[in-house]
């Protein structure tokens, strides 16, 4: 009866872990991301400085599902209305122009992302893995 009473708290405590996420390796528990809608506004607040109305809306790349993709449209009535595209890593609120596999590092974006990693408890170890995954380029 003991064994059985031992037995029954071992798998509650490991259901626990599993669950928080303590038993296994981050990759592999669907570890937080930040939401479609908090990538977005990273991507409003880099653009809004020169481009107050400008409209951020999601793109899909289907060779890349894991990253957030958005194009940046302008009224623009002689030329084209688009003025750029971003790729947002949903693990650690990193900006990338994947037009030339680059990472946007502006003063603009630092404070939501601070607080976007805060959220998601990143430790700095956690950020250096993820800051490693680039999105699918397009350019060079």
């Amino acid at each position: 009866m003991q064994m059985a009473r031992w037995l029954g708290h071992v798998a509650q405590f490991s259901l626990f872990l599993a669950l928080t996420g303590l038993l296994l390796p981050a990759e592999e528990t669907g570890r937080r991301r930040i939401s479609l809608e908090e990538a977005r506004r990273l991507v409003y607040i880099l653009v809004k400085e020169h481009n107050r109305n400008a409209e951020v809306s999601r793109i899909k790349d289907p060779y890349d599902t894991a990253f957030y993709y958005f194009e940046v449209i302008v009224s623009n009535p002689v030329a084209s209305p688009v003025i750029g595209h971003y790729a947002v890593n949903p693990w650690n609120a990193d900006v990338w122009n994947p037009a030339s596999c680059e990472l946007v590092t502006l003063p603009s974006i630092t404070r939501l992302q601070e607080r976007l990693r805060k959220k998601l408890r990143l430790t700095e170890k956690d950020y250096m893995m993820f800051r490693t995954k680039k999105p699918q380029c397009f350019g060079n």
